[in-house]
């Protein structure tokens, strides 16, 4: 069984939209990983569960940027972002694909397209 955890901070509505969708991102990837047999994942949060000593330890020495921090099987294996898709399936040897919705919303192009249907000033005058 491999053993994967992620201990972040606490990514709230002042963070960027980046953060936002790299946190979730993961949380997906975790949960299903975790709903699969052969892995045991955690997301941890600062403030809200408990860090293990070393955690602790590498945000003493290193402060809260060092997050997130993750581990495999115990082990720190990355730290100050998140795996890839790709680090992940390259890992687990599991494919996935999460689509990202807010590059695929087209919905709003067509705001930007003004047609001018007088062909030149609207004075009321025909030139």
């Amino acid at each position: 069984m491999m053993k994967i955890e992620v201990f972040d901070r606490i990514v709230t509505g002042y963070d960027d939209r980046h953060a936002q969708f790299e946190a979730e991102r993961m949380q997906l990837i975790l949960e299903g990983l975790g709903s699969l047999e052969q892995f045991e994942t955690g997301y941890y949060v600062f403030g809200e569960d408990n860090f293990s000593q070393d955690v602790l330890s590498q945000i003493a020495e290193h402060g809260m940027d060092i997050l997130p921090l993750t581990y495999i099987d115990g082990a720190l294996h990355q730290q100050r972002d998140y795996l890839s898709n790709e680090e992940v399936m390259a890992l687990t040897g599991i494919e996935f694909e999460i689509v990202d919705e807010h590059e695929h919303d087209h919905s709003h192009d067509h705001a930007h397209h003004h047609h001018d249907d007088l062909g030149g000033c609207s004075c009321g005058h025909h030139h």
